[in-house]
């Protein structure tokens, strides 16, 4: 889905087929990815107001997954892709697609993503030859109450002359110590890197995280 967290509360129109020997597909329908109640704006025509000028509208998303299983190895793949038409004239159509894949085996997992946002909803221009795209990959490994987790996220947005990169590295662990009590720790290592202005811009963190997780 392209866009961020103030575009989660879209009203939806969705439809999920019956999982039918492994397959199962869904396609939902968007009026436009404006914001539901975290931005307030009273005008919807771009910079013209200090509007969102990389909105689209008649927005189509489709997707279609298969699970199974061979032996003692469980497989899950996926593919999800969004279409839409951009609301300023001067902006590149919506077009993004993903897909992943999921192997399972006696409490081991390994998983992978690649999606591409193209040049969607960017400025249309000759100039601009943008090619925004992530690639993610994962293992864990339980056994008994014990859990651990590496994962990897690199992530490129293209925007004309210009490009950010995004990686992180999370590790983290939890232990199942009774029914519903599982306390964990997690560690991530976070690298940005602006090519527009790498002199402010550019920042490397380190976070921690602890916790617990209740469940009743």
């Amino acid at each position: 889905n392209y866009g961020d967290e103030s575009t989660e509360n879209l009203n939806r129109v969705s439809y999920y087929t019956p999982r039918f020997s492994g397959f199962q597909a869904g396609i939902s329908y968007a009026v436009d990815n404006q914001s539901r109640g975290q931005t307030v704006n009273r005008f919807d025509d771009g910079a013209a107001h200090g509007g969102v000028t990389t909105s689209a509208e008649n927005i189509w998303s489709g997707a279609v997954n298969w699970e199974g299983k061979f032996d003692q190895v469980g497989i899950n793949l996926g593919a999800t892709g969004e279409w839409g038409n951009a609301t300023l004239a001067t902006n590149e159509d919506l077009r993004t697609w993903q897909a992943g894949a999921k192997f399972t085996y006696m409490g081991f997992a390994l998983a992978g993503s690649y999606g591409s946002w193209g040049d969607s909803l960017n400025a249309t221009s000759a100039a601009n030859d943008d090619d925004s795209n992530f690639w993610t990959v994962g293992a864990s490994y339980e056994t008994g109450p014990f859990g651990a987790s590496v994962t990897y996220l690199d992530s490129r947005y293209d925007l004309g002359a210009t490009h950010n990169d995004f990686s992180n590295i999370s590790v983290g662990v939890d232990y199942k110590l009774a029914a519903g009590f599982t306390p964990y720790a997690e560690v991530s290592f976070i690298e940005v890197d602006s090519a527009a202005t790498a002199a402010t811009n550019d920042n490397d963190a380190t976070v921690f995280i602890a916790g617990t997780q209740l469940s009743f």
